[in-house]
């Protein structure tokens, strides 16, 4: 599986229906997240390597999340 953090997409906008709330939704999520927000080309990058013949990876999670938990434990 893959445990996402926030990706800039325009599902979001459509949701908040509001350029100024999604700005600010993104403002805020990318300001939580030492490497950026994820944009769905990185999204692409991980499921693309996942199921290339590469990849010898069973039962795992992976969490792509630009380093808030790093940043998270760092706090403490």
């Amino acid at each position: 599986t893959i445990a996402l953090a926030s990706v800039r997409t325009n599902f979001i906008k459509d949701y908040v229906r509001s350029e100024k709330k999604f700005q600010e939704m993104m403002r805020l999520s990318e300001k939580k997240m030492p490497l950026g927000l994820i944009e769905p080309k990185d999204v692409y990058c991980l499921i693309k390597y996942l199921i290339s013949n590469d990849n010898k990876m069973t039962g795992q999670t992976i969490i792509l999340d630009s380093g808030v938990i790093l940043g998270e434990i760092n706090k403490e």
